[in-house]
């Protein structure tokens, strides 16, 4: 075909309308508040549970490491040889740690917006 007699489609129009504020359901509103309030929690819980980690090896990132030896005291304790030993960056440990943080400031900023804001929809203009 000869593209000097190719015509263009003219561009799709695509319009959202908007339902009356009475038509639009409560349940979207409280999934979304229920869905940021799990991530806060398990947010929360990841960075805390990496964080004691981090302090009981003694401040060495664990991962990508390669410890000779590690023995469990009877106290619960963690004993590990430090002749030998290769620990991971910290950037690594602290990547971990901080993303579910930015995840809980995330869910944090957004679930008072939704519990501020109305159900959506336009307001019945008389």
């Amino acid at each position: 075909m000869d593209s000097s007699k190719r015509m263009l489609r003219p561009p799709i129009k695509i319009s959202i309308l908007e339902k009356h504020e009475s038509e639009v359901s409560y349940c979207w509103k409280a999934w979304m508040i229920f869905s940021y309030t799990i991530i806060l929690i398990s947010g929360i819980a990841t960075s805390l549970a990496i964080g004691s980690i981090i302090k009981m090896f003694k401040n060495e990132c664990i991962l990508y490491s390669s410890p000779t030896e590690v023995k469990l005291n009877e106290n619960s304790s963690i004993s590990i040889s430090a002749t030998g030993n290769y620990w991971g960056a910290m950037s690594y440990c602290n990547f971990c740690q901080f993303c579910p943080v930015a995840s809980v400031i995330f869910a944090g900023i957004w679930g008072v917006l939704f519990v501020m804001c109305g159900r959506g929809g336009s307001p019945d203009s008389k």
